[in-house]
């Protein structure tokens, strides 16, 4: 089986999906910088979660 007249596709899928994977992990280290700020700047006004909360009342 010859693949060499695929080559330019197979090369051309594998730089798609790579390109793609690198998007993806580039927007979810964004995403977690931008959350992480979000996060900072609620605690800074006093904002606490709820889960502090329940976990430091005892049952």
């Amino acid at each position: 089986m010859n693949l060499a007249s695929h080559a330019d596709f197979i090369v051309a899928a594998y730089g798609a999906a790579a390109a793609i994977l690198g998007v993806l992990i580039l927007w979810v280290m964004f995403d977690y910088r931008a959350l992480r700020r979000t996060l900072a700047e609620f605690e800074d006004e006093g904002v606490t979660r709820r889960s502090d909360h329940t976990a430091r009342s005892p049952l």
